[in-house]
């Protein structure tokens, strides 16, 4: 990146400042990509806004409570309602996303795009607790039955 900032003997800047600020937001974008999405910094609020009233530890509404990390782990009498890595199979997803149902949140409208899309972030990321947690693995293998192999 010296080089861009280099000038030629004839005094003209091979690179003005225009490159350097599409290269500051670029660099931008990257460091903000990799910001890590965790339940703690994001989920909650997000439950908070559009689920805890009904599925927090007292009004525990269709077996479901979203108001712990465990006890979101612990899922629906003990089945999993989020499969780490994989939105597309994660019951949680799918009600939220209205793919599937019981519709979420109940009789209101579909959550904003962003918000779905910070909720597929997360199950992509492994359930990040906070951001200093490990990413969960799926512990399934994918299978492709039109070819019958093990992906």
């Amino acid at each position: 990146m010296c080089c861009l900032f280099a000038r030629r003997t004839d005094g003209v800047s091979p690179a003005g400042p225009g490159v350097a600020i599409v290269l500051i937001a670029l660099l931008s974008l990257r460091v903000h990509a990799a910001e890590k999405i965790t339940f703690g910094d994001h989920m909650v609020p997000l439950f908070a806004n559009h689920c805890l009233n009904c599925h927090n530890q007292d009004k525990v509404a269709g077996s479901f409570d979203l108001s712990s990390y465990n006890a979101l782990m612990d899922g629906v009498s003990g089945n999993a309602v989020v499969v780490p890595g994989d939105p597309d199979a994660s019951t949680l997803y799918k009600v939220v996303a209205h793919t599937a149902e019981p519709k979420m949140p109940k009789d209101l409208a579909r959550l904003a795009d962003k918000e779905i899309e910070l909720l597929r972030a997360w199950i992509a990321g492994g359930l990040l607790e906070t951001d200093q947690s490990k990413a969960k693995i799926a512990n399934r293998p994918k299978v492709d039955l039109a070819l019958g192999e093990v992906a």
